[in-house]
């Protein structure tokens, strides 16, 4: 169900938002990585969270 496929990994969002943070996050190391997503619409494709999620990190969706 991915959106957006390339080098950089596979993207669930429109324009590839969520590789662009967690490439930030690896460049600059960040390894404790917890989050927290309000106001998410659909849990997967749109969330500016999910791949977080499915690299084992933690966090918390709050659906509105």
């Amino acid at each position: 169900m991915p959106v957006m496929e390339g080098l950089a990994g596979v993207s669930l969002l429109q324009f590839g938002e969520d590789i662009i943070m967690l490439k930030m996050l690896e460049r600059y190391k960040v390894r404790n990585i917890t989050y927290l997503d309000i106001g998410v619409n659909y849990p997967i494709l749109g969330s500016n969270t999910c791949n977080f999620y499915l690299r084992g990190y933690t966090g918390v969706f709050n659906r509105t």
